[in-house]
């Protein structure tokens, strides 16, 4: 990992079920509104780089919820 990416939140993927699409849950409570890139980690450990637009906060259990924004 590189420094950069120790900074980033880490997030796991889950399904959107409203939005039907894959999305990320942040590991921190962060504002709806919010732009950001977040550590996605995979099941098999790994992980990747995505940016993403917070859209639901759960500020009781510290996580949100985000939509993968397009990068094109």
């Amino acid at each position: 990992m590189t420094s950069h990416a120790d900074d980033l939140p880490v997030a796991t993927f889950t399904k959107l079920k409203k939005e039907d699409a894959w999305g990320a849950r942040i590991q921190k409570a962060i504002r709806p509104g919010t732009v950001l890139d977040v550590m996605v980690v995979r099941k098999d450990g790994t992980y990747v780089t995505k940016t993403v637009e917070v859209f639901w906060v759960n500020k009781d259990e510290d996580f949100s919820l985000g939509r993968f924004v397009s990068s094109g």
